[in-house]
């Protein structure tokens, strides 16, 4: 029988898949349409000369590092694939919760606090 406090850490992560509905934009009267997701690359990309960009990119070497040889390879593949996107936004809730595993402190969501119902009397 094995102790629940020596498992290693796991959480699943939604994988975000491109829909047929793109994202659309009009100027005057002409209608744009654009990829319904982006891989996290491609923003990292696009604000490579933003301030932030440091902690863009922080995040996707911090990935590459703690990330297994083959788990890294796939990542990095889906965070630069258009059909297949892993998103930035993704891959920063990824690096969160690393970081919290790693530092002793994870973020999972809190357990639900009791609403109250049935402590206090009504007037």
């Amino acid at each position: 029988m094995s102790d629940a406090s020596s498992s290693a850490p796991f959480k699943q992560f939604e994988a975000v898949r491109p829909t047929e509905n793109p994202v659309t934009f009009k100027i005057g009267d002409e209608t744009f349409e654009c990829l319904s997701v982006l891989p996290g690359a491609w923003m990292v990309d696009l604000f490579a000369a933003e301030t932030n960009a440091k902690s863009m990119k922080s995040t996707a070497d911090f990935l590459d590092r703690v990330l297994l040889s083959d788990s890294a390879e796939r990542f990095a593949k889906g965070f630069a694939d258009p059909a297949h996107p892993i998103t930035l936004r993704t891959a920063t809730d990824i690096t969160l919760w690393l970081v919290g595993v790693y530092s002793g402190n994870p973020t999972d969501e809190p357990s639900p606090s009791p609403d109250g119902s049935g402590t206090t009397s009504a007037s």
